[in-house]
This record gives C-alpha cells, sequence and structure tokens, in this order.
C-alpha cells in the first residue's frame, strides 16, 4: 500500500473543536491538593531544577494517550494552521511507490505548479542529496523549510532527469479531488478535513453533473476537524444520525442536515482511514446509503479538544469517545468493510488499482 502526505500538512489521526481555557496558576487545582502539594515540594526541593512546563508535560504524558498533547507556541502555531489547511511548502502530494517517492498531485497556484514540476515523476535528489531508500516523511522534512527560502529538487519521469529551484511559500492545501471516471460514475477523494473542505466537496459535487454513480474515497484520510465533517456529511448522509459521542457516561447524538446522495455510491477504505472518515464511512454504512470496499479501517474512535492556553501554549486533550448511527464503538477495532478486495496497482494502468475496479465494477451493476 502506498503512503502519502501533503507536505507539509500533518494533522495525524485527530478529530477535534477549537476551545478556549488557561494554565491555571498555582495552586494547580483545588480538587488535586495533593498533586498541588506534590509539584511545589518538587519545584522547591527536587536534585536537578524542573520548570513549569516540565510538571506538565510529566502530567500530560500520565494520561498514556497518544493523541493528547502538550505543545510550546511554535508547535501549536504549526498546528493551528494545519488545520486550517494552511502551510509553509511547493504544494505537492507526494507518496511512496515501489520504495521510491512519487509526486502523486501538484496543486494549483502553487510554487510546484508555476515550476511546471511533473505529475507522476520521481524524487530524487533534495538540496544535493540523494533521496534513494527514504521514506515520504524523510523526503517531506527535507524539502520543508520557512517561507521565501528556496528548494533545489531533482525528479525523474520517463528516464529523463529535471532540476527545479522552488521558492516556499505558504499554501492552501486542496483537500479534495474530483474527476470522471465515465460519463456515468464520478469520483471524489478527502485528503484530509480542514477548515476548507466542505466548500470542496461543494466545488465537486457542483462540477460532476448527471452522474448515476459515485467513488467516495476515503483512504488514507487520517481525520481532520469535527466542524469540517459537519460541513461535508451532509453532501452523503441522509437527515438523521451521523453519530454520538460519549463522555463519563453521557451520550450525545450528531445529527446530518441532509439531504445526502440520491445516487448509488461507493466508499473505498483501508488501514489508514481514521477518525473523522471513518464517522463518514461508519454513517454511511450504518444508515446504508452505499457499500463500503477496501480493508478495515484504523479504528481512532476518540475526539480531542483543542484549549488555548495562556503565553501562546496549548493543549489537545482526549475528551469523547465517538460511536456509530448503530452505536458500535469502532476504537481500536475498525469497520469492516461491506466487501473485502485487498490493494493491488493496475500494472497497465497506474491510476487504477483493485479496489477502485471493485468499486466501479458494483456501481455498474446499481446504475
Amino acid at each position: 500500500m502506498k503512503k502519502f502526505i501533503i507536505i507539509f500538512l500533518l494533522l495525524g489521526f485527530f478529530l477535534g473543536t477549537l476551545t478556549s481555557c488557561y494554565i491555571l496558576k498555582k495552586p494547580i487545582s483545588s480538587d488535586f491538593p495533593l498533586l498541588n502539594e506534590v509539584s511545589n515540594l518538587i519545584n522547591k526541593n527536587y536534585v536537578d531544577e524542573k520548570s513549569e512546563i516540565d510538571l506538565i508535560n510529566g502530567v500530560v504524558s500520565s494520561l498514556n494517550d497518544p493523541y493528547s498533547n502538550f505543545y510550546k507556541p511554535e508547535e501549536y502555531n504549526l498546528l493551528k494552521e494545519d488545520l486550517k489547511g494552511e502551510y509553509t511548502g511547493i504544494g505537492v502530494l507526494i507518496g511512496q511507490r515501489d520504495d521510491k517517492v512519487e509526486i502523486l498531485m501538484v496543486f494549483k497556484n502553487s510554487p510546484a505548479y508555476e515550476a511546471g514540476l511533473p505529475v507522476n515523476s520521481y524524487i530524487v535528489e533534495v538540496d544535493g542529496m540523494n533521496v534513494e531508500g527514504k521514506s515520504v516523511d524523510e523526503v517531506a522534512n527535507l524539502v520543508k523549510g520557512k517561507e521565501g527560502t528556496y528548494v533545489d529538487l531533482k525528479v525523474m519521469k520517463d528516464g529523463e532527469t529535471h532540476s527545479f529551484r522552488i521558492m516556499r511559500k505558504k499554501i492552501i492545501a486542496e483537500t479534495v479531488m474530483y474527476k470522471n471516471i465515465s460519463d456515468e460514475i464520478g469520483y471524489i477523494r478527502i485528503l484530509t478535513f480542514t477548515d476548507t473542505t466542505p466548500n470542496e466537496i461543494k466545488e465537486a459535487v457542483n462540477n460532476l453533473k448527471d452522474i448515476k454513480g459515485l467513488i467516495l474515497d476515503l483512504r488514507d484520510n487520517p481525520g481532520g476537524l469535527l466542524s469540517s465533517l459537519n460541513g461535508v456529511a451532509p453532501y452523503f448522509v441522509p437527515e438523521g444520525t451521523l453519530f454520538y459521542s460519549e463522555s463519563r457516561g453521557v451520550k450525545k447524538e450528531f445529527k446530518s442536515s441532509g439531504p445526502g446522495i440520491k445516487i448509488p455510491i461507493v466508499v473505498l477504505v483501508n488501514e489508514s482511514t481514521a477518525s473523522a472518515s471513518e464517522i463518514l464511512a461508519g454513517a454511511i454504512k450504518d444508515r446504508r446509503v452505499g457499500v463500503l470496499v477496501g480493508q478495515k479501517t484504523y479504528g481512532k474512535g476518540l475526539i480531542q479538544t483543542i484549549y488555548n492556553l495562556s503565553d501562546g501554549y496549548g493543549l489537545v486533550l482526549t475528551t469523547e469517545r465517538y460511536l456509530t448511527p448503530s452505536l458500535f464503538a469502532l476504537d481500536k477495532k475498525g469497520l469492516e468493510p461491506d466487501i473485502s478486495v485487498e490493494y493491488e496497482i493496475d500494472k497497465t494502468d497506474p491510476e487504477m488499482d483493485s479496489q477502485l475496479k471493485k468499486g466501479i465494477e458494483i456501481l455498474k451493476e446499481q446504475i
């Protein structure tokens, strides 16, 4: 399975809403007097000096939750930019294929687009460094940098090597790709859920006119913003339950305003379909709107809330679990597809794969 990453949109497996609060200065909390007592003793008497930040990191780490994190101001600013769908880079989507890092997409009006960087070429060098054998993440880290600086790339396509010098700029990442597979079948791929995704989905739906069936591709989608999901879901899920959240024994229902989709739909999923994309896929499955094809999803059924802290710090904290409309708690379990299909590239057509082929086959039988 190929892995892809938007340079340098690093959302991770995140689903949340933006909230505000502040770091409590002394005491830490009147609800935890013993914790306050211990922190004061550490502050005054521990053999090595420890800062307030050290103690906060220790408290958050004690949750043993990979999704709850404390952020320094510079890290927090990057996170907020990512969730807006903005980042500093050259504007490409890269992926791993045959142990090479391939340029899968060049965003419109990006520095890479203006430079003529070719799609489906392989990155050979970054700033003179050979990247053979390096992972997608390693190559991404080499390409990224400060706004206004340059990166030198060598790429190979059809046996020829091409060199590019590209300035890094602020990019608004495209999170939705769409096209007509045929006159009757449309294709929409959601890469992640950011502030811009609902408007991009609206554009895609409006431009895919007169189709009789749709492939919705959620493979490798790590999730994103809850507010974005709420804006996207009505295009696919009829009016009614979208999912339930649960926190400390209290359930809350989230609804789609509809009207949903009125044509047959196949949803492609895989082991990297997570969080918000699992909610959407789960709702489509439980509401019997469409058919899930591919592999079992990641199984990230937790919701995080972002807290703005004082002095520019930030906290991402797991605050709720979510359940599908049928009350299935998928955390650490994942969604089983209706039709299981292993991923294989079609060697005669690099744009086609076994899961997509199956989806098209199903739609042709329904339209």
